[in-house]
């Protein structure tokens, strides 16, 4: 039973990936893993998120961020892990999801299936399937499902990512970790 879900939602992004001076907002993939949080709260589950972490937290430089990921899941006995790591689409019009898992016919392959299936039909983001990356370090030292779930959005949304907007791609994520749980 599923009940434990660890959010990673990367670095805060506080400063802009486009270079400007200044600080930028809270980084997409931040925004989009504290509505998940919300969400994923309503629906039931307890959940673990990075940004509450003060071992994450601290390593905002990235160095040696996934070996902690994996080490607090393990801890913290989580049921599954779920990184977001948001990109710029390449066309700047149209964005799409893809999934990053461990080994193939997994537990992790099923649920980066069913989240990205809720997000296709729930989005405008479109499926580019799911891929073992046996090679990423926190996929393979954390013991529960793990997923890294790669949103590349259209331009205007990485940028200016609006709250309705998260919103929206947490609720499809949500909805895909909970069919893939209750399956």
């Amino acid at each position: 039973m599923v009940r434990k879900i660890l959010v990673d939602a990367g670095l805060s992004g506080g400063i802009s990936c486009s270079g400007r001076a200044g600080r930028a907002a809270l980084a997409p993939g931040w925004r989009i893993g504290e509505a998940l949080c919300r969400a994923l709260e309503r629906a039931g589950y307890e959940v673990l998120f990075s940004g509450d972490v003060p071992e994450l937290r601290a390593r905002e430089d990235g160095v040696g961020r996934p070996a902690v990921c994996a080490s607090v899941a393990g801890r913290w006995r989580a049921d599954c892990v779920l990184r977001l790591c948001i990109r710029s689409s390449a066309d700047p019009g149209c964005g799409s999801a893809g999934a990053l898992v461990f080994r193939r016919q997994s537990a992790a392959w099923r649920l980066a299936e069913s989240v990205l299936r809720q997000l296709e039909s729930g989005s405008e983001l479109r499926s580019m399937g799911v891929r073992p990356a046996s090679g990423v370090l926190l996929l393979r030292r954390t013991a529960c499902p793990g997923v890294i779930l790669v949103l590349r959005l259209p331009h205007r949304q990485k940028e200016f990512l609006e709250p309705r907007e998260a919103a929206g791609y947490a609720a499809c994520i949500a909805r895909g970790l909970s069919a893939w749980a209750g399956g």
